[in-house]
């Protein structure tokens, strides 16, 4: 006889589902007593149809009964897009529990794995499993999940407690030395390799920006080693050299069979890009440096100047003060106040980011909805890599080299320029009206020369 099987199926909220979740519902009174102290009532059921984080719809919401068989013996509830666009939030896996410790709840979350991962946006599934619940802990532990070590104010009935919140990351997991790093490729064709910005910021918004990309080459995404899904073990300078910087992007084209490939890297990511094109011109096919960070002491001192340009006088000292707590933080391994006035710092940053004014706000919404950036990363990478680069070493590199620079941006476009003269084989596009983010401020403009470049044409 064959075992019965375990199968999920997606409910509507119709008085039909709510009807069949409320009987499994009287079957877990031990969950209910653990996180509210109370038994299960109709409003459960109501809520878990109708409870919504901000900025999401019914669309993003989905509520799944666990079938053993035609029994129906649990449920499962997902939204997808929170709390950030690449990241699915698990609510529930409940068992009614004459199901449970039976491998039903395993089967099940295996099977909800397999349809997030058809989601192509989603990266992470994160869950928040209530601290008077601690018994599941291990059951999620198993699954490859991590205890992220963020906590969250719980309360629910006569519960307060917290939320501990555990992730799992869909993203490839590629060793290197010292731990691991976390990508992901999308698309067929010509590969690219995108290297975000930072440095300390993960691969988030790189990933929004190639979103037109991704149809017309295959587009690879990691996160730098330790920032976002990307972790290393002993978290010390030196395993933030430039050359494990290199040996990771070796690491990455390894792991997806690549010959060579393009790079596209931005602000710091840039300077990646073309340390690397620099050290490996043989593996390049082409270079994209958009908005390159400072090469020099010149370029770091003018873009420190024309950051505060766009700041009233208030803001320039309150930018400042800002700024010299943040690395005291930062210096203390204080990340909680490192990070809270790293936000602050931005809301005055994005003036110097984005030219268009309508344009800013949508941006700091995705931007903190991403993992912060790492400051001790930050710190790290900008030592590792103060001697590396000399000018006269690009007047010998073949790689074709395409130079994008926002006309408005707080980096200095005479920086450009002296890349254009020094690399042989180069253009520079200069954009108007654009800052430090070309793909918003000027995004019809900064596609088509993009992928123009990107195609040989």
């Amino acid at each position: 006889m064959m075992p019965e099987l375990i199968k999920l199926k997606r409910f509507t909220g119709t008085p039909r589902d709510a009807r069949a979740l409320q009987a499994v519902f009287d079957k877990m009174p031990r969950y209910f007593e653990l996180t509210t102290q109370a038994v299960a009532d109709e409003n459960s059921c109501a809520q878990l149809f109708s409870s919504l984080p901000p900025g999401k719809t019914v669309h993003d919401k989905f509520v799944y009964g666990i079938y053993l068989g035609e029994q129906l013996i649990g449920c499962i509830d997902l939204v997808r897009g929170y709390p950030n666009s690449s990241t699915a939030m698990l609510g529930l896996l409940a068992l009614s529990e004459n199901a449970q410790a039976k491998g039903y709840g395993s089967k099940a979350y295996e099977q909800l794995e397999a349809v997030v991962r058809e989601w192509p946006e989603i990266e992470t599934i994160r869950i928040g499993v209530v601290k008077t619940n601690d018994q599941v802990f291990s059951f999620w532990k198993r699954l490859g999940f991590v205890d992220t070590g963020i906590r969250k104010p719980y309360e629910s009935g006569k519960v307060i407690s917290e939320n501990c919140v555990f992730e799992k990351t869909l993203m490839d997991l590629i060793s290197v030395s010292g731990g691991v790093i976390a990508a992901k490729s999308f698309g067929a064709g010509v590969p690219v390799i995108f290297l975000h910005g930072g440095p300390g910021d993960t691969h988030h918004y790189m990933r929004r920006m190639a979103e037109p990309l991704v149809g017309k080459f295959q587009c690879i995404f990691f996160d730098q080693r330790g920032t976002g899904s990307s972790t290393i073990t002993d978290r010390v300078a030196e395993q933030f050299s430039l050359e494990h910087l290199f040996q990771d992007i070796l690491a990455v084209k390894n792991f997806y069979h690549l010959d060579s490939f393009h790079l596209v890297g931005h602000s710091w990511g840039a300077m990646y890009a073309l340390y690397f094109a620099l050290r490996y011109p043989e593996l390049v096919k082409g270079a994209a440096l958009l908005n390159a960070g400072p090469l020099d002491e010149f370029a770091n001192h003018r873009a420190s100047e024309n950051a505060l340009k766009h700041l009233s006088v208030e803001e320039t000292q309150e930018w400042r003060e800002l700024r010299s707590r943040r690395n005291e933080a930062r210096d203390l391994n204080d990340t909680t106040k490192t990070q809270l006035i790293d936000k602050a710092l931005m809301k005055l940053r994005v003036k110097g980011w984005i030219y268009h004014p309508e344009f800013r706000e949508a941006f700091l919404v995705e931007y903190f909805r991403d993992p912060p950036p790492d400051r001790k990363v930050n710190q790290w990478i900008w030592q590792s890599q103060s001697h590396f680069f000399q000018w006269d070493a690009l007047k010998q590199l073949p790689v074709p080299v395409f130079i994008c620079a926002g006309e408005n941006d707080y980096l200095p476009i005479e920086q450009a320029e002296k890349l254009e003269r020094f690399l042989p084989n180069s253009k520079l596009v200069n954009i108007s009206q654009c800052g430090h983010m070309p793909w918003l401020d000027q995004p019809a403009e900064f596609y088509r020369k993009l992928i123009a470049f990107l195609s040989g044409e």
